[in-house]
């Protein structure tokens, strides 16, 4: 796997913008190593509707970060969802939207704020970001992941007019549209890389692979480090 491109100062105004390439990373292990030691607010931990396959199999993200944090504390909106991962000894993830309930976190601050396939799922991200920035310590970092409105698996259904979709979605972002929205949202784009979700057929799954090691703005997933600007 290749390495996060860093990133200067983010041309939010330019038309043209210029996608980082040789940045496919693995998702999952590249946010665990931003963690490990460190304070961690993990919004959306549950990661409905999956919570119970991942959880059983030790797979979930939030399980992944507590292993190697200083400490986690989750949140999430899905009350089923929290109470099926208590099973799994998951129990440190609060039934808090933090957009509307901030409060309830008494003001904390956290070395690293994840925000991992959240974006995307709600109608209005300003008010997450806010609500993310707010929970950053000084010197802390933001991690957002979405899935990548440029990539080449949603393009080739597009060609024979299918688009395959979570139910809860309700936008698309680009390395380009999401790096303008943190910045209109007072985060510095810091760091960029892009990643792919698990495919069904593993000969499809090499051949995408392949094509996005060498060409970035095709992969699944884009992943964003931004700091307070």
């Amino acid at each position: 796997m290749q390495k996060l491109a860093q990133l200067g100062k983010f041309e939010a105004d330019k038309w043209t913008k210029i996608i980082p390439k040789n940045c496919l990373i693995d998702r999952d292990s590249t946010i665990v190593h931003e963690c490990r030691g460190k304070s961690v607010l993990h919004v959306g931990a549950c990661d409905a509707p999956f919570e119970f396959d991942k959880g059983k199999a030790g797979n979930l993200l939030h399980q992944k970060v507590r292993a190697v944090a200083r400490r986690t504390l989750g949140v999430d909106v899905d009350a089923s969802a929290i109470a099926a991962l208590r099973a799994f000894g998951v129990d440190d993830i609060l039934m808090v939207d933090i957009t509307n309930d901030s409060d309830s976190l008494s003001g904390e601050t956290f070395d690293v704020v994840l925000c991992c396939d959240v974006i995307e799922h709600v109608r209005s991200p300003s008010p997450l970001l806010q609500a993310c920035r707010r929970h950053m310590s000084s010197d802390g970092v933001l991690i957002v992941t979405t899935i990548n409105a440029t990539a080449l698996k949603p393009a080739l259904r597009a060609l024979v007019g299918k688009e395959a979709v979570h139910n809860d979605h309700v936008a698309y972002y680009s390395f380009s549209t999401l790096g303008k929205l943190l910045t209109m949202e007072e985060l510095n784009p810091s760091k960029f890389g892009v990643f792919s979700y698990p495919t069904v057929n593993p000969v499809v799954g090499w051949a995408t692979q392949r094509i996005m090691k060498s060409a970035a703005a095709t992969a699944d997933g884009i992943l964003f480090y931004a700091r307070r600007s």
